[in-house]
C-alpha cells in the first residue's frame, strides 16, 4: 500500500514508541522517516551527546540543529517528488516557543506540498517507558536513555498540543509498533481517503456506527451479569480479568468490577471504548480489535468473550480461542457465549453476519488449543455460554 503526499507527524516523549511506530509505517507504505534523530545525530554525534539530562549540551548548539532542521524542510518542499509521503517525529514542549514554531513549519510543509497532514500523539505508561529506555539501540542512535526524568516527564512536562482536524492521540502502553501504524493508518486513510477495504474496514464489526443505540439498550438490560457473577466466584481475589468485547463495561465489565476483579477492556469501537474508560477509570482498556490485541502482554486469571465470538468469521474465533489459550495463567478460566447449533443470522443492530460454529466444533477448537471444556448452560436470555479452564496441571496424562 502507498500513501500519496501525506505528512504524519508523530509527537510525544522519549520513548514513547515514535521511531518504531514511524518506520512500521515506512514499511507498510513507502513513506519516508524523518525522525528526531535523523537531525540531531550530527550534531549529538560530534559534542558526544551521551542521553542524559545532566550532560553539559554547548550554549548555541541547538541552532545548527535547527539550520539542519529548515534545511531537511526545504529539500522535501524543493526536490522531493509530489507523491512522496513523509513520517516526522518530536518531542514537542507546551512551553517552549521554538517548538511551537517546529510544529507549524511541518504544517506549513504539508501546505506548500498540498499534502494531507495528521498530526499523532503518543502516550505510554512509566513502565513501559523504563523498559523502552533501557535498550542499546537507544544509546546506539544517541536518544534519551536517562530513567531519572520519566516522573518528570509524565507528571510535569507539558506535550504540546495543537487543535487539529485530523488529531489523533493512541496510547502505545500494550500494541505492538505495527499495531500502532495499523490503526494511524485506519485513522489516515479513513479520515482523507475514503474506506479501504485492506486498511480501513471498520474493526469494530459494525458497532461503531450504532454504539449509541447499543449502549442505550445494553445499560437497561442485565442479562447475563448473573451468571458472569456466578462464574466469578472461582477466580483469585483480586484476579485479573479480560474483557474481550468490552463495549462500554456494562452489565459484563461492571459485574466482574463489583465482584473485587481487575478489569482490563479491549473494544474496537472508540466511541464505547471511551465509555468504558469513563465509567472504570482505573481500569486499563484498549481500543483494538480482538484479533490485533496483545492482551497488554500479559496473562489472566479470567478471559470473558460474552456476545463476540459469533461476531467474527470462523477461522478468527477459532484464532481467538487459541489466542487467549496462550493468555492465560496456569489454572485460569474462559467463558464466551455463542449459540449451541451451527447458524448464521443477521445481526439485528448492524445487519452484519454472525456465525456460531456449534457446540461441537467449539469443543473441538478448545480441546485442541489445550484447554478443558467443563460445562456449558443457557441464562435468562436464553445466549449459551461455554465455561472453559486452563488445566492447571493436576490432570496429567497416562
Amino acid at each position: 500500500m502507498n500513501l500519496r503526499n501525506t505528512i504524519i507527524y508523530l509527537i510525544g516523549v522519549p520513548a514513547v514508541g515514535k521511531y518504531t511506530v514511524a518506520k512500521e509505517i515506512g514499511r507498510m507504505t513507502g513513506a519516508k522517516v524523518v525522525d528526531n534523530q535523523l537531525i540531531n545525530f550530527p550534531v549529538f554525534s560530534v559534542i558526544g551527546y551521551d542521553g542524559t539530562a545532566n550532560f553539559p549540551f554547548p550554549h548555541g548548539a541547538s541552532a545548527q540543529i535547527e539550520k539542519i532542521q529548515r534545511a531537511v524542510l526545504t529539500v522535501i518542499r524543493d526536490f522531493c517528488p509530489p507523491d512522496d509521503s513523509f513520517v516526522f517525529t518530536n518531542v514537542l514542549d507546551a512551553r517552549a516557543p521554538g517548538d511551537k514554531a517546529w510544529f507549524r513549519r511541518i504544517e506549513r510543509l504539508a501546505r506548500q506540498r498540498k499534502a494531507k497532514f495528521f498530526p499523532i500523539w503518543l502516550t505510554c505508561d512509566a513502565e513501559m517507558i523504563r523498559q523502552r529506555k533501557d535498550a542499546p539501540e537507544r544509546r546506539a542512535r544517541r536518544k534519551d536513555i536517562d530513567l531519572t526524568t520519566i516522573d518528570w516527564y509524565l507528571q510535569e512536562f507539558e506535550v504540546l498540543k495543537v487543535p487539529h482536524p485530523n488529531a489523533l492521540t493512541l496510547d502505545t502502553s500494550h500494541c505492538r509498533p505495527e499495531q500502532t501504524a495499523r490503526r494511524i493508518l485506519e485513522h489516515v486513510l479513513g479520515t482523507d481517503y475514503g474506506a479501504s477495504p485492506a486498511i480501513s474496514a471498520d474493526r469494530s464489526n459494525g458497532y461503531e456506527a450504532v454504539s449509541g443505540e447499543f449502549m442505550s439498550g445494553r445499560a437497561r438490560s442485565s442479562i447475563g451479569a448473573a451468571t458472569v457473577r456466578r462464574w466469578a466466584k472461582d477466580l483469585p481475589p483480586s484476579g485479573d480479568v479480560l474483557d474481550l468485547g468490552c463495549g462500554h463495561g456494562a452489565p459484563i465489565s461492571e459485574a466482574l468490577v463489583d465482584e473485587g476483579l481487575n478489569v482490563f477492556g479491549v473494544d474496537a469501537s472508540r466511541t464505547m471504548i471511551a465509555a468504558f474508560r469513563a465509567r472504570f477509570p482505573h481500569a486499563q482498556a484498549e481500543c483494538n480489535a480482538v484479533e490485533d490485541s496483545c492482551f497488554f502482554d500479559r496473562r489472566f486469571d479470567g478471559v470473558v468473550a460474552w456476545g463476540l465470538m459469533f461476531l467474527l468469521q470462523p477461522d478468527a474465533q477459532a484464532n481467538l480461542i487459541n489466542k487467549v489459550a496462550a493468555a492465560l495463567k496456569p489454572g485460569g478460566r474462559f467463558m464466551f457465549t455463542a449459540p449451541y447449533q451451527v447458524c448464521e443470522w443477521s445481526d439485528i443492530l448492524t445487519g452484519q453476519k454472525s456465525v456460531s460454529l456449534g457446540a461441537d466444533a467449539y469443543r473441538r477448537i478448545v480441546e485442541a488449543a489445550g484447554l478443558i471444556l467443563d460445562d456449558e448452560d443457557d441464562d435468562e436470555g436464553q445466549n449459551h455460554y461455554y465455561f472453559v479452564r486452563e488445566s492447571d496441571g493436576s490432570e496429567g496424562g497416562d
